[in-house]
């Protein structure tokens, strides 16, 4: 029985060596790049408004407003009668949260860098700016048409 044995000598890489290595090290520089990529858009997405939250957010809000016998605007934030109760939508920190009573702390939005809402006649329009900087505003009427009373800030 023979045997193959492996002598190394002192000529350095052959061709083939030299493509082998090549290749290893430009597979393991595309998988790098590609781990860049995909870790980048997860730290801004975490910072964006998540569009689903948002949808969800505008629905509660008109479901308020339309409960709502009276509305008020002060100081950023916005103050409804729901019945017997008061219910409040404010910033807080990075989220928008609501209140009852001024109690409580329901989150109703994350990732909000500015909250601002406005009247013009029986319109509200709320204004929110993302941590990335991107602004999302949504025109909403409510049902009960005595308008909104605005308290300058």
């Amino acid at each position: 029985m023979k045997r193959f044995v492996i002598q190394w000598n002192n000529r350095g890489f052959t061709l083939i060596e030299m493509l082998l290595s090549l290749s290893v090290f430009i597979l393991i520089a595309a998988m790098i790049v590609q781990l860049y990529v995909v870790v980048g858009k997860e730290v801004q997405q975490d910072k964006r408004l998540n569009q689903m939250e948002w949808e969800i957010f505008l629905h509660q809000i008109k479901e308020e407003l339309w409960r709502s016998s009276s509305q008020t605007i002060a100081n950023g934030s916005i103050y409804l009668v729901v019945g017997e109760d008061i219910v409040s939508i404010e910033k807080y920190n990075h989220i928008l949260r609501r209140r009852v009573n001024h109690t409580g702390h329901q989150i109703m939005l994350q990732n909000v860098s500015s909250f601002h809402c406005r009247v013009e006649g029986f319109k509200l329009i709320i204004s929110v700016t993302d941590l990335i900087g991107d602004t999302y505003t949504k025109v909403l009427r409510p049902f009960v048409t005595s308008g909104f009373e605005h308290v300058q800030e």
